[in-house]
């Protein structure tokens, strides 16, 4: 759903990634209901048919996005883009929680609840590093960790998504949007890793058992 939040909530099918029709989004959001094979056929009668017969197609917006909506005030793209990863590491979390605190100091009704940008490093600090306050993910005592791996082929299909994802978000239509760069920044790291991830299966290295994909 990155798309769908970059976008503002524009309609696209989530397997082809053309745009889609609000009938046609509808059922994309019912997975249980249709199979992808399904919901594939439904995209060729309710969109591609049309096109060929020289249909102009309007986008559609997913009404909860709209701009001044009840649910989403300001539309679906996102003021800023966060990364969990960054805001716990050493180097990077007091810049993440400083796009926080800039996010909510110029949000209307939480911007007057805002503690002093002087001590936005401290307040990370606390929380992260003495771990006071409540608990948090990374300070359960009882949780563990579980670690899975990945076959060739799903892992083969993560990279060429991050492939499609970052080659659209770092063109030149986005390249003005702090958010796109931010994505991009991400994402690149992320398929990094999932490019590592795949050597070692590929030369024994990470071994596959029942419980992997």
């Amino acid at each position: 759903f990155i798309d769908y939040w970059m976008e503002s909530g524009l309609m696209r099918d989530l397997y082809n990634h053309n745009k889609t029709v609000a009938s046609h989004w509808e059922m994309l959001l019912q997975p249980g209901a249709y199979s992808r094979d399904q919901l594939a056929a439904a995209f060729d009668e309710m969109v591609t048919s049309r096109l060929d017969k020289g249909e102009t197609l309007l986008d559609e917006y997913d009404s909860h996005c709209m701009i001044g909506s009840n649910e989403v005030s300001a539309g679906c793209h996102p003021v800023k883009i966060i990364s969990g990863e960054l805001l716990i590491q050493n180097d990077t979390g007091p810049a993440e929680t400083r796009k926080i605190a800039e996010v909510l100091s110029n949000h209307e009704g939480m911007k007057e609840y805002v503690i002093e940008e002087d001590a936005w490093d401290c307040i990370w600090t606390e929380l992260i590093v003495k771990k006071k306050g409540i608990k948090t993910f990374i300070n359960r005592g009882n949780a563990t960790e579980v670690q899975y791996n990945f076959g060739e082929e799903m892992l083969e299909e993560m990279m060429h998504e991050q492939d499609r994802l970052i080659t659209k978000y770092s063109g030149i239509e986005w390249y003005f949007k702090a958010t796109a760069k931010d994505l991009v920044f991400l994402l690149k790291a992320h398929r990094d890793m999932i490019e590592m991830e795949l050597e070692e299966v590929k030369d024994g290295t990470r071994k596959l058992d029942d419980n992997d994909f």
